[in-house]
């Protein structure tokens, strides 16, 4: 007893402590949940299984803190069989009948039906109070011998029964120290008693105390317990919605029991939070008998958690629910400081690109002292949700950066260049709350901010309908056995693009402008036969790459001031766009081919390996290859190698 009085004495000098830096800290929370948990329970001495329910409310609001817990059909009743009842019959008498006289069982109940506890935080510590009701309820069966008349005896059964009502009492002290939290204290122990004290059965109430240590990282934790009479520990990992605690708990004596739980948790919408659980005791020298009864009552089990089955052999299934009151408390503590924005244009073609590269990056702010999950929101007119981040996880006062990217459905805007206002929400605990805004314009699934590497996006080998026109263009071309393979490869492609290309127009876009453009994709040039440069770039790119060939794009344009786009037009104008095929032939057979040095261009392919690269002008390649090569090889001779452009910036070659 004067262990755990030093013990006392530790836990009330350092509570005081903290009392002495109380001002420094004021810790901002509030937390307030409702949880509701039944649980089907099969133990032994019990005559069949049960259903049992709890209801637990918590509530933290600056810095203090209280929780209610209410049981319903906790009650634990025991039937315990006497051992052999002598009697004692008086001289001359007999036992005439004796199937008349049996051993009636007497019967124990305990009970937990609520419990209280008071929580109070100062600057590094946190200090709780509770107290708990217990119910004890016992029938003995005594067996008598008494006379009827002279000489004529018979046995007869008194039953006593008996009640205990008491106040238990626990108390606990944590220390926070960055990761680490160090909890001490001591079990709940008998501190009022009323009713009857000489009970045959009762929980014998001896002082224990307990130490945890717990290291926390984010929203994981692992912590291990010692007290008097057990050892263990528990592992609480959270993925996204999923919450996973495995605790497990072995006595200190070799023969006695071991405690296994796992619980599960998983937030759904609304605050609410679905709960389920599986716990095991079990012993391992021997079956618990009535002798492991008696220990079990003088040993007092560990009725912390509210429950006196931890140290019974049982095994519970557990199914319940939690709703989070506190969301829209809590919420108001998640802030955004800082915002950039990189895109201010947001174009329905570069949606594949919008979903891998941040359209901007925001940063979140925990202003409260209690770790806190938060999903991140982003909707933008009427596309609706375009952003939903998974659950970030936020320590007390921590700031995170947050990447912002859209996932723009498959559909077009009702008017290009639309404004919408793009509205940033954050969701914690089921409540939304908004945290920014800002205006985006919306352009439909034609319109091409200008970017030559965006024209990747318009760009379509595998669409059905390509896929079918080129391979059937490349069944009618055939092969000269007469010429190496690579003078076939070389004449097989030339005629493709003739192929390909002899039924199609050059037209002026007549939507271009200095800030947006339009681009139609390929199998839209396919049913019109006919487009503006960046659409026969698109559409002959399309048609060789469904055949293995791949391309890049020559954008020639002059270096002007920033954000300012120069739309792409025929030869000659101030912006451009044509093509660069690879043949796949390695650059050391080009004397097959009958190439001079400017007509072709060497440049490693996507292996690395340097091979002839013919250059073709899409805007007359209704004139046939040979036309639309020559045309090509000029302005590749004029722009990249007479004035030099890829070195000055007006020109830019794109593979795709």
């Amino acid at each position: 007893m004067t262990r755990w009085g030093l013990l006392m004495l530790v836990f009330v000098s350092a509570s005081l402590f903290a009392q002495n830096d109380a001002d420094a800290y004021r810790p901002m929370r509030y937390d307030a949940r409702l949880t509701f948990v039944s649980e089907y329970t099969a133990r032994q001495f019990a005559s069949k299984e049960y259903v049992a329910s709890r209801i637990h409310y918590m509530h933290n609001h600056g810095l203090y803190g209280f929780s209610v817990l209410v049981n319903m059909n906790q009650q634990l009743p025991f039937t315990i069989m006497p051992g052999t009842t002598t009697l004692v019959l008086p001289d001359s008498v007999k036992l005439v009948d004796r199937s008349q006289i049996t051993n009636h069982a007497h019967t124990y109940v305990v009970d937990l039906p609520a419990a209280l506890e008071l929580r109070r935080r100062f600057a590094r510590f946190e200090i709780a109070f509770g107290s708990q009701i217990l119910v004890e309820k016992e029938e003995i069966v005594s067996t008598l011998v008494k006379e009827l008349t002279s000489k004529v005896y018979y046995v007869d059964y008194e039953f006593a029964s008996h009640r205990r009502s008491s106040l238990l009492g626990y108390g606990a002290m944590t220390s926070y120290w960055g990761p680490f939290a160090v909890t001490t204290g001591i079990l709940p122990w008998r501190m009022i008693r009323m009713g009857n004290d000489s009970m045959h059965y009762a929980l014998k109430n001896k002082l224990s105390g307990f130490l945890d240590v717990q290291y926390r990282y984010r929203s994981h934790s692992m912590t291990t317990r010692v007290g008097r009479d057990a050892w263990g520990g528990n592992v609480q990992l959270k993925y996204g919605a999923l919450q996973v605690n495995n605790e497990y708990y072995r006595s200190l004596r070799p023969s006695d029991y071991q405690v296994w739980k796992l619980n599960l948790s998983y937030d759904l919408s609304g605050g609410f939070t679905l709960l389920a659980g599986y716990e095991s005791t079990w012993y391992l020298a021997e079956n618990f008998r009535s002798q492991n009864f008696r220990q079990w009552l003088n040993r007092h089990g560990d009725i912390s958690s509210g429950k006196l089955t931890n140290q019974l052999p049982h095994k519970t299934v557990q199914i319940g629910l939690r709703y989070d009151l506190s969301g829209s408390r809590a919420a108001d503590y998640v802030k955004m400081v800082n915002m950039k924005i990189f895109q201010t244009k947001v174009y329905t073609a570069k949606r594949a690109y919008y979903a891998y590269n941040p359209v901007g990056q925001m940063d979140v702010h925990n202003a409260s002292d209690e770790h806190l999950s938060v999903v991140i929101h982003a909707e933008a007119g009427a596309w609706g949700e375009i952003f939903r981040s998974s659950s970030i996880d936020l320590a007390p006062h921590e700031i995170k950066s947050v990447p912002l990217f859209f996932y723009i459905p498959d559909q077009s805007v009702e008017q290009s260049g639309m404004v919408a206002q793009v509205k940033i929400t954050g969701e914690v605990r089921g409540k939304h709350i908004t945290l920014s805004s800002f205006p985006v314009t919306l352009y439909d699934i034609h319109s091409w901010d200008g970017d030559t590497w965006g024209l990747r996006y318009f760009i379509a080998p595998d669409e059905p309908e390509i896929q079918s026109f080129a391979k059937s263009n490349l069944l009618t071309i055939g092969t000269d056995s007469a010429y190496s393979d690579f003078h076939n490869k070389f004449h097989a492609l030339k005629k493709f693009v003739t192929a390909v290309g002899k039924n199609l127009r050059y037209v002026s876009d007549p939507t271009t402008t200095f800030v947006n453009e339009r681009v139609q994709y390929p199998s839209e040039t396919l049913r019109q036969k006919s487009g503006d440069c960046e659409d026969l770039v698109a559409f002959m790119a399309t048609n060789l790459m469904a055949i293995g060939h791949a391309c890049a794009v020559v954008d020639i344009r002059p270096t002007l001031t920033e954000n300012i786009n120069i739309p792409t037009a025929k030869p000659g104008s101030i912006g451009h766009v044509f093509l660069l095929v690879d043949t796949s032939i390695p650059v050391n057979a080009v004397d097959q081919l009958g190439l001079s040095e400017f007509e072709y261009v060497a440049r490693p392919d996507k292996t690395g390996r340097v091979t002839i690269w013919l250059p073709l002008e899409t805007t007359v390649i209704n004139g046939g290859f040979e036309h639309a090569h020559r045309e090509g090889v000029r302005q590749y001779y004029d722009e990249v190698i007479q004035k030099n452009g890829v070195v000055h910036g007006t020109v830019h070659v794109y593979d795709f």
